[in-house]
């Protein structure tokens, strides 16, 4: 009788352990977008849990954590982030509940975009910077020595096997460039017109000679406003460079760009800007699927 009780015993402290433990390994490595987060479990593999605190969908210019995602930062081994200023609100978060030694900017030592009215401002001013560096898969390749390194140190037990995916996720990321290349070739130069929203594609615009004429909010946050001149002259210049589209983000309420679109006479083309989707659930998936639509626009 004794015997069975201890073993009873043993059970439940072992049930409790474990549900104890379950919200640790839950937060055990974070991010801060879905796209980062895709990035990340492609190098730490399928033995590390990933979430990201930035659900699809959501601005980040916006983001506020929750009560919850507040303690998803206290318990994180690692928290990664695009950087370049992208998650200002979410690191003013963060270095209030963990060390900042677990903050992964993936995005240091990059050469950055600037916006083309904002060069006067202080280079820390983060609104002069584009933080779009996820719309160009070779600058996207550069986070992985950054990912492989800071999850070697953490968990040392993985570190070759981080290596290996990392090398993988590399060339795979070596066949995404030579795809869109092949697809872009395909569109004539003097079509290859990029009208968005807001500044959201100049890294790619620079990396696969694309013009980016403009935007319907001339910043690199879609918070921002323009104004009635800013749109009027941005129609003539359409207009004059017969642009065909206007490429929006699908998963926000593009009021603005259906104005624009009704005032111009311009078709909107929805494409994921910040945030992977249900039929664009990895990162890969998520720049093929903007780059059909971009290129089946131009060649309309």
């Amino acid at each position: 009788m004794k015997k069975k009780i201890y073993l009873y015993g043993l059970l439940m402290l072992s049930l409790l352990l474990s549900c104890r433990q379950e919200p640790r390994r839950s937060a055990e490595l974070l991010a801060s977008t879905s796209i980062v987060a895709d990035v990340v479990r492609q190098v730490a593999g399928p033995s590390h849990t990933v979430t990201e605190l930035i659900p699809p969908g959501a601005s980040v210019h916006q983001f506020e954590p929750t009560p919850h995602q507040i303690i998803l930062l206290h318990q994180a081994g690692l928290i990664f982030l695009n950087g370049a200023g992208l998650e200002t609100r979410l690191i003013k978060a963060a270095v209030s509940q963990v060390d900042s030694t677990h903050l992964v900017d993936l995005s240091t030592g990059l050469d950055f975009r600037t916006h083309p009215d904002l060069h006067g401002q202080s280079s820390h001013d983060h609104s002069r910077i584009d933080p779009h560096i996820w719309t160009d898969p070779n600058l996207v390749k550069e986070w992985l020595p950054v990912m492989t390194r800071r999850l070697s140190a953490a968990y040392p037990e993985d570190s070759l096997i981080f290596q290996q995916n990392a090398r993988i996720f590399a060339d795979t990321l070596t066949a995404l460039d030579q795809w869109i290349r092949e697809q872009v070739g395909q569109i004539p130069v003097q079509r290859r017109i990029l009208l968005t929203d807001h500044r959201s594609l100049g890294y790619f615009a620079d990396r696969y000679g694309f013009s980016q004429v403009g935007a319907l909010i001339p910043s690199f946050s879609d918070l921002a406003e323009p104004t009635a001149r800013d749109l009027a002259r941005l129609q003539d210049q359409a207009s004059q460079l017969k642009v065909p589209a206007v490429f929006v983000d699908r998963l926000q309420n593009k009021a603005l760009a259906r104005q624009f679109s009704t005032d111009s006479g311009l078709r909107l083309v929805p494409l994921l800007m910040g945030s992977l989707a249900v039929d664009a659930a990895t990162y890969p998936d998520f720049i093929r699927y903007n780059v059909s639509r971009i290129c089946t626009a131009l060649q309309e």
